[in-house]
C-alpha cells in the first residue's frame, strides 16, 4: 500500500480516501501482486481482491457513477477524473461479463491485461504534482 504522506495532495479534502484509492491502484497495477495478495492470500486478512476494488469505486464514493463530482474530494482535477472513468468504465465491462466471481476468474480473463495497463495510466496521472 502507499506510504501514508507519500501522496498527500492539499488539493483534496479527503486525502485518507484518495490514499487508499491509489493503494488500490497500485494492486491492480502489477500482476504479481494480484497474485500474491489475491489468490495465494499472503497477507491475509490484511489482504484485498478484486470485491475490495469494487466496493471502493462502486460503492463506496462517487468514482464510478459521477466521477466529476470526486473532483476536490479524492480527486485534484479533471486529468484524474478522466483516467478514473476509463479505469471504472473498464472495470464495470468485466463485471458485465463475468458478475460476482472471485479474484482468479477476474485475472484471468482476456481483457485483464488492459485493465491493469488502464490502472498503471491512472496511477501516473495521480502521481503527477498538482
Amino acid at each position: 500500500m502507499a506510504d501514508l504522506d507519500k501522496h498527500y495532495d492539499m488539493n483534496v479534502s479527503a486525502s485518507w480516501k484518495r490514499e487508499e484509492m491509489i493503494g488500490l491502484l497500485e494492486e491492480l497495477s502489477d500482476r504479481s501482486t494480484q497474485e500474491r495478495l489475491w489468490i495465494r492470500l499472503e497477507s491475509y486478512p490484511l489482504s484485498s481482491g478484486i470485491d475490495d476494488v469494487f466496493h471502493f469505486f462502486f460503492d463506496d464514493t462517487d468514482l464510478a457513477q459521477d466521477v466529476n463530482s470526486e473532483i476536490g474530494h479524492i480527486l485534484s482535477n479533471a486529468s484524474e477524473a478522466v483516467a478514473i472513468r476509463n479505469l471504472c468504465n473498464a472495470l464495470d465491462n468485466l463485471c458485465q461479463d463475468l458478475g460476482d466471481v472471485g479474484s482468479g476468474a477476474y485475472i484471468s480473463h482476456p481483457d485483464w491485461p488492459s485493465l491493469v495497463h488502464l490502472a498503471q495510466a491512472a496511477l501516473i496521472v495521480l502521481q503527477k504534482p498538482s
